[in-house]
């Protein structure tokens, strides 16, 4: 059951007789889509800074939602990059005197510095990775990754330790349900995961599902 706020997995085993029988109660960590959301939260400080985003919160606070849920929405897709709408009010707010093209352009700028001064590879601090257009928010594929990377690192090595269980050895279907379940990029990285070991099925309407 993956969650806004939660990933709770369970087995069970269909029995002869047609029963079920639960294997584990269940199990599962705070790595549900309410984190992607907050990263990018994190993402939208880094940019504008924390005491901008706070402002326009407070003076906007229905722009503000709607800007959020739009990314909510668009991180369930299968594209690469994400186009996020930002709304009228925040691309006309002062940015501390400065465009949203050059906020956006001076946090390239201190990703790539920061990375130059950490002695790594400039990936995350190119400028092609968040940049504004038409009116939208674009982060490429390498920064949206980044968003999702710790989430889905724990729900992988969280699954893994539950299919090394001794009753789990017979398990061949996982089915993936709630809201977060219809995220494209948590379904491939499950997919490729465990793919080859056992068969990951994903509802129609997924986040019904369990209320279904």
């Amino acid at each position: 059951d993956a969650g806004g706020g939660t990933i709770d997995c369970v087995a069970h085993k269909i029995r002869k007789d047609g029963r079920i029988r639960e294997l584990f109660r269940a199990t599962g960590g705070a790595w549900g889509g309410t984190i992607i959301d907050r990263q990018f939260q994190n993402l939208l400080e880094d940019i504008f800074g924390q005491e901008f985003m706070a402002s326009f919160q407070q003076e906007y606070p229905k722009d503000y939602v709607e800007f959020l849920q739009d990314f909510e929405i668009k991180k369930r897709g299968d594209c690469d990059s994400i186009r996020v709408s930002m709304p009228y009010n925040f691309c006309n707010y002062t940015h501390g005197g400065a465009s949203i093209q050059q906020a956006i352009k001076a946090f390239g700028a201190r990703q790539k510095e920061k990375e130059k001064s950490e002695g790594g590879e400039e990936t995350s601090g190119n400028a092609a990775d968040v940049k504004f257009s038409s009116g939208k928010l674009v982060l490429s594929s390498s920064k949206v990754s980044s968003l999702f990377h710790d989430a889905l690192e724990q729900i992988n090595q969280h699954v893994e330790s539950l299919l090394q269980k001794p009753k789990c050895k017979e398990l061949s279907s996982v089915f993936l349900v709630g809201g977060f379940a219809e995220c494209a990029r948590l379904q491939k990285a499950l997919r490729d995961r465990f793919g080859e070991r056992i068969t990951i099925l994903v509802p129609e309407e997924a986040s019904l599902s369990v209320v279904k």
